[in-house]
């Protein structure tokens, strides 16, 4: 199965742990400099920095936990992943 930004809407990335990110084209998100526990932001343009091609959703998660805090109001470690399948940047496949 592949999710793309035609079939992404009620899914739970969450379950999808497995699965692999298919970068597809380059996202155009914009960042600030807000640090929170001295961690940089959780926002898409820094998580963008980090991810890369054929990573798992385990391992997108866990990346989510070791570099950002979750006392950013942005921590989660599923919505920007799923925003950039919706955009059409990312897919995921298994």
């Amino acid at each position: 199965m592949k999710y793309t930004r035609g079939n992404i809407e009620n899914v739970n990335i969450s379950e999808l742990l497995d699965y692999k990110i298919n970068i597809t084209s380059e996202s155009n998100r914009r960042g600030s400099d807000k640090f929170f526990d001295g961690k940089p932001n959780c926002s898409g343009y820094n998580i963008n920095k980090r991810i890369r091609d054929g990573m798992t959703v385990s391992e997108y998660q866990a990346m989510i936990r070791n570099n950002f805090s979750s006392n950013d109001p942005q921590f989660s470690q599923t919505k920007h992943l799923k925003y950039d399948i919706k955009q059409g940047h990312i897919e995921l496949f298994n």
